[in-house]
């Protein structure tokens, strides 16, 4: 049994800590960086930008003749060493066009069966994104069978929330492959041929990832029309590691810009050296990329990017400096969306501590109203905010109790709105618990439960996806499953929130009958689900029919977010009842109102049976005004009169005619005052 969701008040769990705002209070680094971010850009890229203003118009458009001429221009102003203007054949690269692991069991929310790979150099093997088409894709790195092939890359859809995943594509490798990160971009969201896949990836012929390249694929949705190649060679005694992807996908259809940031470092283990920060960026789908170097003079280590839009496009950059075993600070760089070797950077985390493994995500409106990073330190996990950038990081919440030991690897995405639209994800060091959390906007409350039914690997990080709704966002997550001993990394594992069953048992006053403990017949009831704190909106709703044996409905949801509800009840004749608030968060879920008053809100129910003991809701609100009165004895009385038989609302007992019985449970009930009881 999965436990329930824990709310948490972060005025328990919020940490002040003594940082530095601004890198200009912090003596040992470079004068030309000592600034908090700012929009600062070179000429080029002032001309630059207005240039893509007109690309992007240009696209579109449709007037492609135009486009092509722009990036001709935009070529010029570009310096020889940040061009690229195409990417070359991936050596050692053979397709899989079916899975070679069998059939899927989506009772067990298999992405992936097999071993999947652990994080050698400490990025994502996984990643996980909804599409412009509402499809859910994931990307897997795996172990292929074998001692020919050293690494496998699959693709997968689900159309139904994440319940079933389909194969779509795949590549075997002669040589290892290390991180991955994806981004589903739409060309035209009126055309779901024209969504496509982009993984970027690392590779190399080394199994400790020595000298490896970046590398890419571009496919689309249904495997088709597929792109690939190296994106980068590494110089000599260099290796790259630690892709991040990012794109300004949710503002463009097809003129979308996409890039992706990763690591340049010595080919030495421990991410120990000085590194650089390397930016590749295409404005045509991948025909063309410029490229450009950050270079900060200081070991930065596991990039996560993320793009906010603006007046000036930008791209900030989490990464963790290592300074030395025993300080390792987490840092926010700051550089144009068109790529420049200009830069800002603000210290987030310091205070000669060891924080590790940041990521970034930056709430995709215009302007952006607020990012998240979330990081570990001591076995603790964080996340800090800000509203702009540059304000407000200075105060660090735990995103876990502080009695646990936990992994080092979090994950964090957004959505452009709802009630909580940043999700992070995170596990315990012995993999029993994956944990979601939800972080809002502008209180500081967060919610956190786990979520998965088998154990996770420690040695990958779970990522998740958010399926962005009006009111409500919905989680799914991917991690890797384990052997009993935590040795392997067995099966990638999804698990989403939504698609719910709710199971009631009730009944009803007039229609149950004590000499078969059975009602008299089955009735349509409806039900409403309130939110425990907006009792005044409908959240949900569903209609069943009640079984007269077992007494129960089942209503069944897709997208109901975990919550504490009200089922508010309604039947044609009985009063409208409310259950107790109750947390709705597995899959079924079943509430239970016959055996106890106090399971309806207010205890408004009546016993009607000793053995078994049975507790009922109240019949004879034939008006349906919240009441039961005169009003409703008085339609009961005309209908009996004329011997009215049927479906009638004023067959209180059920039994197809309306008479005397009728009226008496109605007068008793109107002489109590029973009426609906609301919170």
């Amino acid at each position: 049994m999965k436990p329930l969701a824990i709310l948490i008040s972060a005025t328990l769990l919020m940490v002040i800590l003594t940082v530095k705002d601004s890198i200009s209070q912090t003596s040992d680094i470079p004068s030309e960086t000592k600034t908090e971010l700012s929009n600062s850009v070179g000429q080029n890229n002032l001309q630059l930008q207005n240039l893509e203003i007109r690309h992007k118009a240009a696209v579109q458009n449709g007037s492609f003749s135009e486009a092509l001429q722009i990036e001709e221009e935009m070529s010029k102003l570009t310096p020889d060493e940040m061009e690229m203007t195409q990417i070359s054949n991936t050596p050692g690269m053979t397709e899989v066009s079916e899975p070679p692991q069998g059939d899927w069991h989506s009772a067990d929310k298999v992405v992936h069966f097999g071993l999947i790979k652990p994080s050698i150099d400490s990025g994502k093997t996984m990643d996980m994104k909804i599409g412009e088409d509402g499809v859910m894709y994931s990307v897997v790195n795996s172990l292929p069978d074998g001692s020919f092939y050293k690494g496998n890359i699959s693709l997968y859809k689900s159309t139904d929330k994440g319940a079933n995943w389909i194969h779509i594509f795949g590549y075997l490798y002669t040589s290892y492959v290390g991180s991955v990160s994806m981004l589903v971009e739409s060309k035209d969201n009126s055309n779901a041929d024209s969504t496509r896949l982009i993984v970027f990836y690392t590779l190399s012929s080394n199994a400790n990832m020595s000298d490896a390249t970046v590398n890419y694929i571009s496919i689309r949705s249904n495997g088709t029309a597929a792109n690939n190649g190296v994106l980068a060679t590494p110089p000599a005694g260099k290796k790259y590691s630690h892709v991040s992807a990012l794109s300004d996908g949710a503002y463009y259809a097809a003129p979308t810009y996409y890039g992706v940031v990763f690591t340049e470092s010595n080919n030495v283990s421990g991410f120990t050296s000085i590194t650089k920060t390397r930016y590749f960026r295409t404005v045509n789908w991948g025909a063309s990329w410029l490229n450009t170097t950050l270079t900060t003079g200081f070991a930065d280590y596991f990039p996560s990017a993320d793009y906010k839009e603006g007046s000036s496009d930008s791209v900030y950059i989490a990464v963790e400096r290592r300074s030395s075993s025993s300080r390792v600070d987490i840092i926010l760089l700051k550089t144009s969306f068109v790529p420049t070797s200009t830069y800002n950077q603000l210290i987030i985390r310091e205070i000669s501590y060891v924080y590790r493994k940041p990521n970034l995500t930056i709430m995709q409106t215009n302007p952006a109203m607020k990012m998240v990073i979330t990081y570990s330190g001591n076995s603790n996990l964080f996340y800090s905010d800000s509203e702009d950038g540059t304000n407000g990081w200075e105060y660090s919440t735990y995103l876990q109790n502080t009695g646990n030991n936990y992994s080092v690897f979090t994950h964090c995405m957004s959505a452009p709105g709802g009630e909580f639209p940043f999700v992070a994800v995170c596990m315990t060091a012995d993999g029993d618990s994956v944990n979601v959390i939800k972080i809002p906007i502008l209180h500081n409350v967060i919610f956190t439960h786990k979520v998965n039914s088998i154990d996770a690997s420690q040695k990958t990080p779970p990522v998740i996806a958010i399926r962005p709704g009006i009111q409500n966002n919905l989680v799914n997550i991917m991690y890797a499953g384990t052997s009993v001993n935590q040795d392997s990394l067995k099966n990638a594992i999804s698990d989403y929130e939504g698609n719910k069953t709710l199971s009631l048992k009730l009944s009803l006053q007039g229609f149950y009958n004590s000499s078969t403990n059975k009602l008299n017949a089955k009735d349509t009831v409806r039900m409403y689900l309130r939110r425990w704190y907006e009792t005044a909106v409908n959240f949900d709703s569903g209609k069943a029919v009640l079984d007269s044996v077992t007494m129960t409905l089942n209503f069944n949801f897709q997208d109901l977010q975990d919550c504490y509800y009200y089922a508010v009840i309604r039947h044609r004749n009985s009063i409208e009842t409310w259950t107790k608030p109750f947390y709705i968060r597995e899959s079924v879920q079943s509430y239970d109102l016959t055996t106890a008053a106090n399971k309806a809100f207010g205890n408004n129910q009546v016993q009607v049976d000793n053995s078994p003991v049975m507790f009922s809701i109240y019949g004879g609100d034939v008006d349906q005004d919240g009441s039961i009165d005169a009003t409703d004895l008085s339609m009961i009385d005309n209908d009996s009169y004329i011997f009215a038989a049927g479906y009638k609302k004023t067959d209180v007992n059920g039994d197809r005619f309306v008479d005397a019985s009728d009226a008496a449970i109605t007068d008793n009930n109107a002489t109590n005052f029973v009426a609906t009881v609301r919170p």
